[in-house]
């Protein structure tokens, strides 16, 4: 054989040898990559025992696979036992010794390849069962109690570690709920509405006076503050509290006023969540209110007589009265100066009442404060052919003397201002086991409806002109519901317009 021939059959060998390889490494990637995927997928017992090869069907019964291989190697055989035999003639008496040693290397490699795969199987096989007796201990811990799993002796220490801090996250988490407890406990006993929030709006916690006026429960705890209330300015406050501002506000519900302060929640600086709370401000913003009619009342109740004693002294002073007309602009002074006088007494007296809850308190009889009353109005009500009765007998209360004498004089003066001529009021006093009742009743103008829940307002009066013009203040009522509540007594009203009124007491013995 020729030097150029040799060179052909030593690279057609070469080339062979290559392809080879090449193509038993590319059927080992694709069997691995694609069949341990589809074993997961149809199970073991479909792959060992199926009746069908057809990848492509996603079937992948092993044994017609091996059968079709064993016909390819019978085939294989056929062809390359020939081959072979042809092979080891040529290299043995025609092969030169250039060709000799490249295509000796060749053959071996060809022949190691099926050695190659097949320990490389087997070493798979025996890695993955070994890996299986090794790994199944340790897949059936019981991590829940550590030291109760009878296992490999190397891994007790990390068993003692896992129980260890096991032990310390139930503590950690009993101590938790021991404090969440604790806190919803507390604020739960809060009167004031009480949100915790986190960074998403969340609820977190709410107590039951917060549920109250949400009208919600428990079991809006982690959903969106929204589904609890959409008021707008609600949310805007929210939405800037997020944003790390602390905001205020008043929230109506119902006729119940509620000032809403929020608070952030900060942690490294950055916010995780919102406080809010609802204070029941109803009382202080009536008060205010209260306050402030109260300031206009005065100022208006003491510059109408300052008008007219400023009015009457300028004309005094300029001599444009008579002589004659002296006493009668002088007297004019003197009855403002002195509704003044009364007006400032009765705010003081008011004041004093505000500011106190309890009064010294005796024995007193009732029936001679009463006679004391009506002896002292007794000339203003001959003023107007007014008759004054009273009924009952001597009767005993514990009270504040003067007090009970300024409850007593208020209701029976305006019993006579408040009645027509030829009138009369008619004082009664009656009682039982547990209390003493003491009606005051009159045949004056009356009182509407509308009016009676009013009357015990400060400078509130019934006929404005007729009160200013017989010299009333508008807080003699006011001064009477003061007094009953310290003597933890009660008024009820009866009245009809142009039909007289009856004011009914009722004191505890």
């Amino acid at each position: 054989m020729n030097h150029k021939s040799e060179k052909v059959m030593q690279a057609v060998f070469f080339l062979t040898a290559c392809i080879s390889i090449v193509s038993v490494l590319l059927i080992c990637i694709f069997l691995f990559s694609n069949g341990l995927p589809a074993i997961k997928e149809i199970g073991i017992t479909k792959f060992l025992f199926g009746e069908v090869w057809r990848p492509s069907s996603n079937e992948f019964g092993i044994l017609p696979m091996i059968v079709g291989s064993l016909y390819v190697t019978l085939g294989a055989l056929v062809i390359g036992v020939p081959i072979g035999i042809l092979t080891a003639v040529f290299m043995a008496y025609f092969c030169p010794n250039k060709l000799y040693k490249p295509l000796k290397a060749g053959i071996n490699l060809m022949a190691g390849i099926p050695s190659v795969v097949y320990g490389f199987f087997g070493s798979v096989w025996v890695a993955r069962y070994t890996a299986k007796r090794v790994v199944a201990p340790l897949n059936n811990l019981n991590l829940d109690q550590p030291l109760k799993n009878d296992t490999y002796d190397e891994i007790s220490p990390l068993l003692r570690r896992i129980d260890y801090h096991q032990k310390e996250l139930a503590k950690q988490e009993a101590l938790l709920n021991q404090k969440r407890d604790e806190f919803d406990t507390i604020i739960s006993k809060i009167k004031e509405g009480i949100i915790l929030l986190d960074a998403q709006c969340r609820v977190i916690s709410i107590n039951s006076a917060a549920q109250e006026l949400f009208q919600t429960d428990q079991s809006c705890l982690g959903n969106d503050i929204l589904q609890i209330t959409r008021d707008l300015s609600f949310n805007h406050w929210l939405e800037s509290g997020l944003q790390g501002n602390k905001q205020e506000g008043v929230l109506q519900f119902d006729q119940e006023s509620y000032k809403v302060l929020i608070r952030p929640i900060l942690s490294n600086g950055v916010v995780t969540g919102l406080v809010v709370l609802l204070v029941d401000v109803t009382e202080q913003l009536q008060i205010e209110k209260l306050r402030h009619e109260f300031t206009a009342n005065v100022s208006h109740e003491l510059k109408t007589p300052l008008h007219v004693i400023s009015g009457y002294s300028e004309m005094l002073v300029n001599g444009l009265v008579s002589a004659n007309d002296i006493p009668h602009f002088a007297g004019k002074i003197y009855n403002e100066s002195q509704r003044m006088v009364q007006l400032v007494e009765d705010i003081i007296n008011l004041s004093r009442l505000d500011e106190t809850d309890q009064v010294p308190m005796e024995k007193l009889d009732i029936y001679a404060i009463a006679q004391n009353v009506l002896e002292s109005l007794s000339t203003k009500a001959s003023q107007h052919q007014i008759d004054l009765h009273l009924k009952g007998q001597s009767t005993t209360i514990t009270g504040n003397s003067a007090l009970i004498h300024s409850v007593l004089y208020n209701l029976c003066d305006n019993a006579i201002t408040y009645n027509r001529d030829k009138g009369a009021v008619d004082v009664t006093i009656s009682s039982n086991e547990d209390n003493v009742f003491l009606e005051v009743k009159d045949t004056g103008i009356g009182i509407s409806k509308e009016e009676q829940e009013r009357i015990f307002e400060r400078f509130y009066r019934i006929d404005k002109s007729r009160s200013r013009k017989l010299g009333g203040t508008g807080l003699g009522l006011s001064i009477v519901k003061h007094a009953l509540k310290l003597h933890d007594a009660s008024i009820h009203i009866q009245s009809q317009l142009n039909h007289g009124t009856r004011m009914m007491l009722t004191f505890k013995k």
